[in-house]
């Protein structure tokens, strides 16, 4: 595996220390954004702000993202926002 210019030996303990951190860090960004979304979504909803998007507005826009031919940015402006669909569907698990 290569990182970079660097290579790092997965077969040897140093490559693997090393990969598991970079996994490590990862998934702590992960969750440190899940968190802040969370938290920003909790804020909105204090002030009484909802979300537009509906699950049934949702799904569709899931399935049309996978099709060839579809420009991801006149989708959402199609179905209001960019921000709302990510944040309703793929940020809080809900595009199963």
């Amino acid at each position: 595996m290569l990182s970079g210019q660097t290579p790092i030996d997965t077969s040897i303990a140093q490559g693997k220390r090393m990969f598991g951190i970079f996994a490590s860090r990862a998934e702590f960004e992960r969750e440190l954004i899940r968190e802040r979304t969370v938290a920003g979504l909790d804020s909105a909803r204090a002030r009484g702000r909802r979300a537009t998007m509906t699950p049934a507005k949702i799904r569709p826009a899931q399935a049309a993202t996978g099709q060839p031919g579809i420009v991801v940015a006149d989708l959402c402006s199609e179905l209001t926002s960019l921000r709302t669909i990510t944040e309703s569907s793929f940020v809080d698990g809900a595009s199963d």
